[in-house]
């Protein structure tokens, strides 16, 4: 018996599955997994045999932390109309509102849709005031709110999703002021890298070097970002070696 057509719209939706998994570098057993479905029924979604119902799109947003409103129509509406307001400019930015996602999951108009609806239907019909609402409570970084049955992957999903935003957003400033790129995001990871080297120290009680130019960017709002490339240039303080011993164990 020949399998019925999807709708056009679910097809869409199934290559809009595809593009984002193959744009976060990510496999279909890995996706499958994270969003606890069987590989042949993700496989299934990618190649338009199956279509995504609700549940499960809003969980592969959730997870890899993408636009809820691009993954149900291939735009950036929403985020369209904030950018203007709040920026003035929407140039150059879809590659962050990619990564807008909302979490339209842990909503309460997620939970009174019935289950099997498919995405385009539930978005258009229930999730798009919701998810417009959100995003402009949320512009400048993707909502997540974790659960205690929540595991890492979700955190590293969401700190890759904000870093791309800032490393994006920071060359994009970079070039408007005829500087390198690489001026810009150099110093971002250098300074993410030194500060969460600093957190990870305090937190598992290791001797930490005291970080002055953090304490020149924090108490000087008029610090440029060529004075912060200046600094990036200077050697890195040594790491201090840690013994065994000193290591704490997490039961």
């Amino acid at each position: 018996m020949r399998q019925k057509a999807l709708p056009r719209e679910e097809l869409q939706v199934c290559a809009r599955l595809r593009q984002a998994r193959e744009r976060l570098g990510k496999t279909q057993a890995e996706c499958a997994r994270q969003i606890h479905v069987e590989r042949t029924t993700f496989t299934n979604y990618e190649h338009q045999r199956t279509p995504v119902r609700f549940e499960i799109a809003l969980r592969f947003c959730r997870q890899f932390v993408v636009s809820e409103e691009w993954l149900a129509t291939g735009r950036f509406d929403a985020c369209y109309a904030v950018a203007k307001k709040e920026i003035g400019a929407t140039h150059g930015l879809d590659s962050v509102f990619f990564r807008q996602c909302v979490d339209l999951l842990n909503e309460p108009e997620a939970r009174h849709i019935p289950p099997g609806t498919l995405y385009s239907e539930a978005y258009n019909s229930v999730l798009k005031p919701r998810y417009q609402e959100l995003v402009h409570k949320s512009f400048y970084y993707p909502r997540i709110l974790f659960a205690e049955s929540d595991n890492e992957n979700l955190a590293l999903n969401l700190l890759d999703a904000i870093n791309d935003r800032f490393i994006q957003m920071l060359s994009n400033e970079a070039k408007r002021r005829k500087l390198k790129p690489s001026s810009a995001w150099r110093v971002y990871v250098r300074c993410v890298f030194e500060v969460s080297d600093l957190i990870f120290r305090k937190l598992m009680q290791f001797p930490s070097a005291k970080l002055e130019w953090l304490r020149t960017i924090v108490s000087d709002p008029d610090s440029t970002l060529e004075f912060l490339d200046a600094i990036s240039e200077r050697p890195q303080q040594p790491s201090i070696p840690v013994k065994r011993s000193d290591l704490v164990k997490v039961k």
